[in-house]
């Protein structure tokens, strides 16, 4: 995108500082109109192409924000139910002090960013599992005398709340992708959307995909589709019918 628009800002340079002088500097009247009128048509294949890298990596931002919140749904619902099953309770069936985690270890699942730990939910050296057993570690500190019984001890507890993590939690973020790739997952947002038509216009109408290095696409033949449906024109409806629902009034930022 930088390099699209130093190439725009470069053919947008005046012509006049250029201008030859003639007739042995008698006059300097040459016409201008054939070089501006090609180096306008280049701005506008530079422009169309700046719109159309533009377009796919909006609808890769929207599938990866998408993404993210399934991804933290499923991570909060794995972490809970092992909260539930695993710390609520000691080994005699009696409440266990380590109950009172599970609220705290929610709320760290709600303010990790997804993408910090996404190649490795399990990852220790990981924020994810870091934070989890910081949790768990002040718990236990704070838990006093109690720690010194093994029937109370949150410590006890962290060792074990890991491993059932762990063996839990990679099935199930795979079977979150598995069912995102097929599209029945929670609906999008976008949809509420009005720009929702250009974006089902470009993953739908001309079927890009999210780029991901498990698929053997390259950027380019995303941004080409694009390219080759601006060029024929294809986009002109879809952008019209988004802006057809709006009343001029400037959009409030959220």
């Amino acid at each position: 995108m930088a390099s699209y628009c130093s190439e725009l800002q470069f053919l947008a340079n005046p012509v006049i500082n250029h201008v030859e002088s003639a007739e042995q500097h008698n006059q300097e009247v040459n016409s201008l109109g054939l070089i501006a009128s090609r180096k306008t048509a280049e701005a506008v294949r530079i422009l169309q192409l700046m719109s159309s890298t533009f377009l796919v990596a909006l609808c890769q931002a929207v599938d990866l924000r998408h993404l993210e919140e399934n991804l933290k749904s499923t991570v909060k619902s794995t972490v809970g139910q092992v909260a539930k099953r695993f710390l609520t309770t000691g080994s005699n069936g009696e409440l266990h002090p380590s109950r009172f985690c599970e609220k705290d270890l929610l709320k760290v699942v709600d303010w990790e960013n997804v993408f910090a730990y996404a190649d490795d939910h399990c990852s220790t050296t990981y924020p994810l599992m870091e934070k989890l057993r910081q949790v768990l570690a002040e718990h236990a500190l704070s838990n006093g005398e109690s720690e010194k019984n093994l029937s109370t001890s949150i410590f006890h507890k962290i060792r074990v709340f890991e491993a059932k993590l762990k063996a839990v939690l990679p099935k199930e973020v795979e079977s979150t992708w598995l069912v995102f790739e097929s599209g029945n997952v929670i609906p999008i947002k976008i949809k509420e959307c009005r720009s929702y038509l250009l974006y089902k216009f470009v993953r739908e109408e001309l079927r890009t995909s999210l780029l991901t290095r498990e698929r053997a696409v390259s950027p380019g033949e995303e941004f080409d589709k694009v390219f080759q449906a601006m060029c024929e024109r294809k986009i002109i409806d879809p952008m019209f019918e988004c802006l057809s629902r709006w009343n001029g009034v400037p959009i409030p930022i959220r």
